[in-house]
């Protein structure tokens, strides 16, 4: 929130978003990915705090720096745009736009850990039959908040249905 409430044109220039987010967030999104790790970012295109809901998160998993130009490029995940790569254009004077048309005034690196969930929704069970095919499994919905069983399924890599709900599979 503190983001979407600083200014452009800060008369304190080191409190703009411009300048945070070239002098302390792209040094730490450069870090992440020159170490192979993809980081969350958190966009910000409102200046406004009533408008924070415009804000946006998406995943940056690499980067192109041109030090004659002073250009950056950021590739990233925009989970609006699946299946699409899309890129964030900043120019020397750190005018950030996405591939897409949207301008965006700044970003942030989240702090983001990756943590297993402590429950499961579903689960692949060996079961303790015997098959002189092979192994034996079977999906299982264990959660508490059940997953309609109707869109579960597993499948190939040339999408044929492998296993359904309460069917069983020889591996």
């Amino acid at each position: 929130m503190d983001w979407s409430i600083k200014r452009q044109n800060n008369n304190n220039i080191r409190k703009s978003i411009s300048y945070k987010t070239k002098h302390e967030e792209f040094p730490k999104l450069k870090s992440y990915i020159d170490r192979g790790k993809p980081v969350v970012l958190g966009l910000v295109c409102s200046l406004n705090i009533k408008d924070i809901c415009n804000n946006h998160q998406v995943v940056a998993y690499g980067y192109d720096l041109d030090l004659k130009n002073k250009t950056i490029v950021i590739y990233i995940y925009d989970s609006n745009i699946p299946n699409k790569e899309i890129l964030l254009e900043i120019d020397k004077d750190f005018n950030i736009n996405e591939s897409n048309g949207q301008r965006w005034n700044g970003f942030f690196v989240q702090d983001y850990h990756f943590k297993h969930p402590r429950y499961q929704d579903l689960i692949i069970t060996r079961n303790n039959e015997i098959s002189s095919l092979g192994k034996i499994y079977t999906i299982e919905n264990i959660g508490q908040f059940p997953a309609n069983l109707k869109y579960i399924k597993l499948t190939d890599i040339q999408n044929n249905n492998i296993l359904l709900p309460k069917q069983k599979i020889i591996l």
